[in-house]
């Protein structure tokens, strides 16, 4: 290492992705491989009425069509947090504890809690066919007030206090320090929103081996180990050394492919059930009904596919 100090360090994969050879998802070779695509949710707070997938289902090359009633009949978990929130941690048990702060679902039920929230998951033969049957997807919804500020929001116990509150210091000190001193200056300032664009979209490529009964799955990926054991401890409730990750190039991250999200644990679960590799990849369709109903991930607006 100190012979590179003060010295130019030369790039070593540039040429290679210059020319086009590149290793994604996409570029992974499956045979059998069928395509997934998701309906989502197209509004910000609402009670999911009805889910009617008859035609999805019926929808030339489909072969699957999964809702969150699924999720829950094969008993699959959501995911939990990663970062614990202030003032409870040494309250945590472990990490994902519901008793501070609930798991995120991998398909809406019973009610959706955010744009693009994934509601319903189509595989097919091939990508249009899943967007087909995206597309022929119906829901009804009763619509809900969305909150859009957070100095609106309410959010449940346990945790509505310390999402937003934390102590560090003496407060007895600090506090007697505000009342004596000579002026003191309030400010409110606003976060927006923060959205990572990588050149790259998430995407995945699960399979299943009915042999070992392992899963492997290529994924566009930053923290390959931590995603695959939450995945393998969380989700499916498996060991996690009968999950392989594979992490290729993956386009750029800027922290959005670090976590772990639905759609990389519903393609492995989706090649369980239908007993062929599933493959998702990030697209816009922003002519479609579906793509116009779905939400972005990853921070892009995407369509059915996403």
């Amino acid at each position: 290492m100190s012979a590179s100090i003060g010295e130019r360090i030369w790039r070593v994969e540039d040429d290679r992705l210059l020319r086009g050879e590149g290793a994604f998802v996409s570029d992974t070779y499956a045979p059998n491989v069928s395509y997934a695509a998701f309906f989502r949710s197209p509004v910000a707070c609402a009670e999911i009425v009805r889910i009617d997938v008859t035609a999805a289902a019926a929808t030339d090359g489909v072969l699957a069509v999964l809702t969150g009633l699924d999720v829950i009949e094969d008993g699959l978990g959501g995911i939990p947090w990663e970062v614990c929130p202030p003032g409870h941690e040494n309250k945590a048990r472990f990490q994902g504890d519901p008793d501070i702060a609930e798991s995120q679902p991998l398909l809406a039920h019973l009610r959706v809690r955010y744009v693009g929230e994934p509601i319903a998951m189509v595989i097919a033969n091939s990508q249009s066919a899943a967007l087909n049957g995206a597309d022929a997807i119906n829901v009804d919804f009763e619509y809900g007030d969305a909150t859009v500020s957070i100095h609106d929001t309410r959010i449940s116990e346990p945790c509505a206090e310390a999402l937003f509150t934390a102590e560090v210091g003496d407060c007895i000190g600090t506090d007697a320090a505000f009342k004596s001193a000579f002026g003191v200056v309030q400010i409110r300032t606003h976060i927006p929103r923060l959205a990572a664009a990588p050149m790259e979209p998430r995407g995945y490529l699960g399979d299943y081996s009915t042999d070992d009964q392992c899963w492997t799955i290529w994924a566009t990926e930053g923290k390959p180990n931590p995603v695959r054991d939450t995945i393998a401890k969380h989700i499916l409730h498996v060991d996690p050394e009968r999950i392989r990750l594979v992490a290729n190039d993956i386009g750029g991250g800027f922290g959005g492919k670090n976590v772990t999200h639905a759609e990389a644990a519903l393609t492995l679960w989706a090649a369980k059930r239908i007993g062929r590799p599933v493959r998702l990849i990030s697209r816009s369709a922003p002519d479609r009904r579906a793509g116009a109903a779905a939400g972005g991930w990853g921070g892009c607006w995407t369509g059915a596919a996403g």
